[in-house]
């Protein structure tokens, strides 16, 4: 049983390696064009380098949609020296492959309007960006099937004062009228959100950086931070293999995974454990 399970695991990797696309993200293209950028004497390391002696007020460490995100609102609220390092290239982590769905629900105040705010952000970052951002909204109906589930819909219905909220209580009847392959069986209600839908997150991050680049925000792939030293004044020294910048606050947005020089700060991240399918202890 061994043995053939290790010949599983054996032609299971080979057979990935007559198809790479499926162990990493779609980025050849994008890659490519940095490195044609690159030649033309415009290299992220050269210019990196340019900044060894020099300060970031905001660092952030990730090229997710998370630090890309924090990059273009920062520079567009005004702030001066925002940088953002990512150790390949922007999405290559977990937010190339994440669903992308999109909501202006939520059952707590504060997050709520965070939903709302951002929802508003992406019908018009293509306009601001010049990059398509592959938002599409065709609502969604959540649907109640117990009396509790009603009285939580009832409750979220009394709060819509609180943020402007595009979300109605509807009947049986009209929820089999907006969708009519749904099984109807037990269906008491629904709570119908025009406006949510789904974005594409590749798309978005890139819309993001070009708005962070717009906004004076300085972005480097191909830039892995290697060590944080904190210095007597407060302040970091951030190292990277084409040098150390000074930042006055970092920002980790490198994700789930816990990178090496996380060890500094003695804490555990809260992140859930997870296996790739291509591990062989599955096979």
């Amino acid at each position: 049983m061994y043995r053939i399970l290790k010949l599983s695991n054996a032609k299971f990797r080979r057979d990935l390696t007559c198809f790479p696309f499926l162990c990493q993200p779609p980025l050849r293209t994008i890659s490519r064009t940095s490195k044609n950028y690159s030649e033309e004497g415009n290299q992220d390391g050269n210019v990196l380098r340019k900044r060894l002696k020099e300060t970031a007020d905001t660092l952030i460490i990730g090229g997710g949609c998370v630090g890309v995100s924090l990059a273009y609102h920062l520079a567009k609220a005004g702030q001066k020296d925002v940088v953002l390092l990512e150790k390949t290239e922007l999405t290559a982590g977990s937010t190339w492959h994440a669903a992308g769905l999109t909501t202006y629900y939520h059952p707590g105040i504060n997050l709520k309007k965070v939903h709302y705010d951002s929802i508003k952000l992406y019908e018009q970052l293509e306009a601001e960006t010049g990059q398509a951002v592959g938002f599409h909204q065709p609502g969604s109906i959540r649907i109640a099937s117990s009396a509790l589930r009603v009285d939580e819909i009832k409750y979220q219905m009394s709060r819509t004062h609180w943020h402007p909220s595009p979300q109605y209580y509807i009947t049986p009847e009209k929820i089999h009228e907006l969708f009519p392959l749904l099984n109807m069986n037990k269906v008491l209600a629904g709570l119908y959100t025009t406006g949510d839908g789904h974005i594409d997150p590749y798309s978005l991050t890139m819309a993001l950086a070009a708005g962070a680049r717009m906004y004076g925000a300085q972005i480097y792939t191909q830039a892995p931070v290697e060590a944080l030293t904190p210095v007597a004044s407060g302040k970091w020294d951030v190292k990277t293999p084409h040098g150390t910048i000074r930042a006055n606050r970092i920002v980790n947005a490198s994700g789930l995974c816990k990178p090496p020089w996380f060890n500094i700060f003695y804490l555990i991240p809260d992140g859930a454990r997870f296996r790739h399918l291509g591990d062989s202890d599955m096979l």
